[in-house]
């Protein structure tokens, strides 16, 4: 490691060297072997604060990237699935909100669209009686309560309106008279009232295809969007509405230019955000071409930019169901290990390399993951797509997967970009080498990433050897954070594919609870001096590997004391929560069981970064826990005893 002296972060000199070597063994089979490394190939990249330069610019903004999906918003008032959004606000900024469907004819769950009644709910069964949306508003607030932001899909069809939730009437007044109650009601409401207007609120889902539009896309969907846009203006809530959200598979660029060209003929007609689902594979069985996710954005985005450059300017284009490949209820091996959290990580530097390249139009790219259905895991990493895998045959009791920790490292970033002058030909879109560097007045952050481009591509192992000069600290701290095959990864941990199924023993559990958490390559550098103003640090990067680094100033302040808010019993388990700490130093918690007379016992990694904690089925007794914060320089706060409480096992 290195130096730095105290400059602006208007001029940076990052130097980057790619030195080849053999692929580093993953110790399974299951994804494909790396390919040799080719020869070293030194790279030199400057990097400037580009908000501080003449011309376009573009901030990072970590939400254009942290929000999932879940498939019926009724879940959201489940046991399982609070968990689920308690570990997410347990984690401030990592996650921004959800994604969901639903809210017009909630009352009837359903884990899929295979096994969705599309019974048209209970909000409004008869057009004589007005909607009652107390479910939906019961669970909106189960989002907002935690800090996330509800991203409406407005469907399906109550009875009120149509015979069938996914089959169009053939009038859609009655539509905007539940669109516009809906948003009155809203509004008026005290849990949420004009913070509704920072919410999304999506028009339909994926309309161009069966089973979830049971119609012609055009023009019947048009008509629908634009009934939709008519209610929204009428009412005079100036939310941010949008779509088509349709599935772009190989092929669907016309159905595109046709909404786009729809949009066009009727500039009157309201469209804040273009979304579309452009995964990685649309079949069950094929491997995720990367490039694909990235082609369909920059399709759409040319497509409007030359269907009317001065209404599409400043546009936001969302790839809202950015996942490897269709069916998150069919199992996928990929989903489970660190090649889900590269892929969305991969996607994350892709999508803000294009955010910089149409600086000058303002069009910005977010994508998201359709991950947060809780409902349809049934064992330990069985392979579908969410956050979370079982660790007991209690639904509720969770184990993060190594997903969760793209979301941990996107909270590290910057708000504003770097800019390369030098060596690009050496990092994406050049290669499979994916590189960030973001700023901000509190710390710098660069992540790495390796994933292939297309299925046919072996990806190569790297080592980089990586110099920051300028660092504005005389004295800063450095973690570099590690999600692979070896760190913050319970599937390896729980032993990969020879792990015990249906789930792991209690004592298994506790050892996977330890590794599921973001975790570093090695304990935290506090106060280093950067003498010669370079921090320098050699980078081995593995196929599907995320690495971080996140410098900060070495400050001698604590943080604040956490303060506890919940400790219960469930399922032989005992949870724990406290307030978060909001810091920008913060680093660490440290969770401690209290005996009297005895040393206290750290139950914990180190670090921990979200504000919850779980003790796996502790001995029958009383148990007491102490918590306290952790600086990046060191610093800790004052230990915060728990109330006691007791644990009876059978």
């Amino acid at each position: 490691m290195a130096n730095v002296t105290r400059r602006s972060f208007g001029n940076w000199l990052i130097a980057l060297a790619a030195v080849g070597r053999s692929s580093v063994s993953l110790a399974r089979a299951d994804p494909p072997a790396a390919a040799e490394s080719s020869a070293p190939t030194p790279l030199r990249v400057r990097v400037v604060d580009t908000v501080k330069q003449d011309g376009p610019a573009a901030r990072v903004n970590v939400d254009d990237f942290n929000f999932v999906g879940q498939y019926d918003i009724g879940w959201l008032k489940e046991g399982t699935l609070k968990h689920v959004l308690d570990n997410m606000a347990a984690s401030p900024r990592a996650f921004g909100g959800v994604r969901f469907f639903h809210a017009l004819d909630s009352g009837t769950p359903a884990k899929t669209i295979d096994v969705d009644p599309l019974a048209g709910g209970t909000v409004w069964p008869q057009a004589a009686t007005p909607p009652d949306f107390r479910a939906t508003f019961s669970a909106l607030e189960e989002l907002t309560t935690r800090g996330l932001t509800p991203f409406v899909v407005l469907n399906f069809f109550p009875r009120a309106v149509s015979a069938h939730a996914a089959t169009p009437p053939a009038s859609f007044d009655t539509w905007k008279t539940l669109i516009r109650a809906f948003l009155d009601e809203l509004v008026a409401d005290p849990r949420f009232g004009t913070a509704v207007y920072d919410w999304y609120f999506e028009v339909w889902n994926e309309p161009n295809g069966w089973p979830f539009w049971r119609s012609a896309y055009d023009p019947t969907y048009f008509d629908l969007y634009r009934a939709t846009s008519e209610a929204v203006i009428a009412s005079g809530h100036n939310i941010r509405l949008g779509g088509p959200a349709i599935v772009y598979a190989p092929g669907s660029g016309g159905d595109m230019a046709a909404f786009l060209g729809f949009l066009n003929a009727e500039p009157h007609v309201k469209c804040d955000f273009i979304s579309l689902h452009a995964k990685g594979s649309w079949t069950t069985n094929g491997d995720p071409e990367f490039d694909r996710a990235v082609s369909a954005v920059v399709e759409t985005a040319d497509l409007a930019l030359s269907i009317n450059r001065k209404r599409f300017a400043n546009l936001k284009i969302i790839n809202d169901e950015a996942d490897m490949r269709v069916g998150f209820n069919i199992p996928y091996l990929a989903r489970m290990d660190e090649r889900f959290a590269a892929w969305m990580c991969a996607l994350f530097i892709a999508y803000e390399t294009l955010t910089v390249r149409y600086a000058n139009v303002g069009v910005r790219f977010s994508a998201m993951s359709d991950n947060a259905n809780q409902q349809l895991v049934q064992t330990s990493f069985d392979g579908r797509r969410a956050l979370f895998t079982r660790a007991s045959d209690a639904a509720r009791d969770l184990i993060k997967l190594p997903i969760f920790n793209f979301y941990e490292v996107l909270r590290l970033a910057g708000d504003r970009y770097g800019a390369c002058a030098g060596g690009a030909e050496s990092v994406y879109p050049a290669s499979d080498l994916f590189h960030s560097i973001t700023v901000a007045d509190s710390h710098v952050c660069a992540i790495f990433s390796i994933y292939p481009r297309t299925s046919a591509q072996l990806p190569h192992a790297r080592v980089v050897d990586y110099a920051i000069a300028d660092i504005p600290w005389p004295k800063v701290n450095v973690a570099c954070f590690r999600i692979d095959a070896q760190h913050s990864n319970a599937y390896a941990a729980a032993g990969g594919a020879a792990h015990r199924e249906p789930f792991p023993s209690a004592a298994e559990a506790r050892a996977i609870r330890k590794a599921q958490e973001l975790g570093v390559a090695a304990p935290i550098a506090s106060g280093v001096d950067l003498a010669g103003g370079e921090f320098r640090d050699v980078v081995p990067i593995d196929p599907y590997a995320v690495v971080a680094y996140w410098i900060t100033p070495f400050i001698p302040d604590g943080p604040a004391d956490p303060q506890w808010t919940d400790v219960a019993v469930e399922d032989g388990n005992v949870i724990l929560r406290w307030r978060p700490n909001t810091e920008a130093y913060f680093y660490s918690y440290e969770v401690y069981l209290v005996k009297p007379g005895a040393p206290a016992e750290l139950l914990s990694p180190v670090p921990l970064r979200s504000a919850m904690w779980i003790d796996t089925a502790p001995p029958s007794g009383s148990r007491t826990y102490a918590v306290r914060a952790v600086s990046a320089s060191g610093v800790v706060s004052n230990l915060v005893i728990s109330p006691a409480i007791a644990v009876a096992r059978p």
